[in-house]
């Protein structure tokens, strides 16, 4: 009895592989065929026939681009300016390391210098008490001191035209007569 279970198993599944297989090679057939239509048809040839022609541009200007020694000048422009930038890039470095340097010396300086006391305005009135100077002459101490910073170079300043002006007559506005009100209608 297990051998006949087995046996009638084994057809079914043969069967539906089977129709697979056949559904698939009819698929392939039609796709096969639909292919073959296309091609035969005039909108496929008219593109096929255009895609030839830009295919033969394109290849004629690449071969007249490389005739014409364009590549070689262009290839000669990017060395001069790969030259230039790593040489502005080399005067950049410089100037930063310069620039740090002295910002570095500054602040050096300015760190050794020790904050000078300010001299004590005298008082204009004896009137004030001072318990409140004594508190401001605490504060003054106790603040950290005012960094001062380098006064920067002035540009030389450049001569401008001055406007020329003339003299207008001063004329009087002239006041709009009020309009008069409408009599009411009864």
């Amino acid at each position: 009895m297990a051998n006949k279970k087995k046996t009638q198993k084994a057809p079914k599944q043969e069967g539906i592989l089977g129709k697979a297989k056949n559904l698939l090679g009819k698929a392939d057939d039609l796709l096969d065929e639909s292919v073959d239509k296309v091609k035969k048809s005039k909108a496929f040839g008219k593109a096929t026939e255009a895609y030839k022609k830009a295919e033969d541009y394109v290849e004629d200007k690449i071969s007249d681009f490389e005739k014409s020694d364009m590549n070689i000048k262009l290839g000669k422009m990017a060395d001069q300016a790969e030259k230039k930038a790593g040489g502005v890039l080399k005067k950049i470095k410089k100037f930063s390391k310069n620039l740090a340097d002295k910002a570095e010396n500054k602040f050096d300086n300015m760190m050794k210098e020790k904050p000078k006391a300010k001299a004590k305005p005298k008082a204009k009135t004896a009137a004030k008490p001072k318990a409140k100077t004594a508190a401001k002459s605490k504060s003054k101490t106790a603040a950290k001191p005012k960094v001062k910073t380098a006064a920067k170079p002035k540009a030389k300043a450049a001569a401008k035209p001055k406007a020329k002006t003339t003299a207008k007559a001063k004329t009087k506005a002239v006041a709009k007569p009020k309009a008069k009100p409408k009599p009411k209608k009864a």
